[in-house]
């Protein structure tokens, strides 16, 4: 928990300073890319994480990762700062909250759509237009198959589950049936 509050502290910092250079987008395109790329890399995520290697080394390595982007120099400094508090390690959940409060500034958010077997458009395009008159922002929808659900669909976002599954709904019956046999 404590170091989602540091990720949200850091990411509101970021994204002021971006917005402050008018960097925001370009900051986001490359943090969530940086992100993906050390979770495909955990080698190199490993070695910019230990403390063993000069921080002349790591600095040089980072700056090298984004000589040329737009961003290039804010990203450079942010996460030299993550490297001198010893918080390289939160950088994951950094993008992930920085990507949230972004769009959310944007009036935009992520919708997942979680669901047993892939739903058609219509279904899909009913979903998002409920959620986004639910929410009031303008949804980007990611979409996952989960077998696992049995039936039904999971929409998540900003923070919030809707859980019309098979799967929880027969957990709810069973809660309810165990709760009616102690009584």
């Amino acid at each position: 928990m404590q170091n989602l509050q540091a990720a949200e502290r850091y990411s509101r910092a970021l994204l002021e300073l971006a917005f402050e250079r008018r960097q925001d987008a370009a900051v986001e395109e490359a943090l969530v890319s940086l992100s993906a790329a050390l979770k495909a890399a955990p080698e190199i995520e490993k070695f910019l994480s230990n403390p063993h290697v000069p921080p002349a080394e790591r600095s040089r390595i980072v700056a090298k990762l984004f000589k040329g982007r737009e961003a290039g120099e804010t990203l450079t400094s942010f996460v030299e700062l993550l490297f001198r508090n010893g918080r390289f390690g939160i950088l994951h959940d950094v993008a992930a909250v920085y990507k949230r409060i972004s769009d959310e500034a944007q009036g935009q958010a992520t919708v997942t759509i979680r669901s047993a077997a892939p739903i058609s458009s219509e279904d899909e395009r009913r979903i998002v237009s409920n959620v986004e008159r639910i929410g009031g922002f303008k949804a980007e929808v990611k979409k996952e198959v989960d077998p696992a659900l049995i039936g039904g669909v999971v929409v998540r976002f900003n923070n919030k589950v809707l859980d019309g599954s098979v799967k929880n709904r027969i957990s709810l019956i069973k809660k309810e049936l165990t709760q009616k046999r102690t009584a």
